[in-house]
């Protein structure tokens, strides 16, 4: 078979980060347990920031906020241990991947807002709210 004939590879380069597998299959390898750790406080941390009563909706945006998280923390993992550049080019996952997934998660967690909501007041007596106000009377 001559070069003219050759047929060329088909489909998309095989990436090594793990990032497709944790979003089709929700599996980390065993040495990045740390990252899902680190995922599941995000999620808690978030949760508790966006307040008590959450939507169905931004519930979702939080479930995609963590799934893309969670391919970008594995990216980044990948480029610590592997380097950014294969030759002389960035790699494949930071050229082609890296940019899009975290603007997607900035778009996001724009949707779900930046502000945390503010824990709902407690209810105060007359009393309390007079001390407050004037400040406690000292007993004599």
């Amino acid at each position: 078979m001559n070069n003219m004939t050759k047929k060329l590879p088909t489909g998309r380069p095989r990436s090594k980060h793990g990032g497709f597998t944790y979003l089709t299959k929700a599996r980390m390898g065993d040495d990045k347990v740390y990252l899902l750790r680190y995922l599941t406080a995000t999620r808690q941390a978030l949760l508790h920031d966006l307040g008590q009563n959450l939507s169905s909706q931004k519930l979702i945006l939080v479930d995609r906020v963590i799934s893309l998280l969670g391919v970008v923390r594995l990216i980044e993992e990948e480029c610590r241990v592997e380097g950014v550049f294969q030759s002389r080019n960035l790699t494949s996952s930071l050229s082609h991947h890296y940019i899009a997934f975290n603007n997607s998660l900035t778009r996001m967690l724009n949707l779900l807002g930046l502000e945390r909501v503010p824990e709902p007041a407690k209810a105060v007596s007359e009393q309390e709210f007079v001390d407050k106000i004037y400040g406690k009377k000292k007993k004599k």
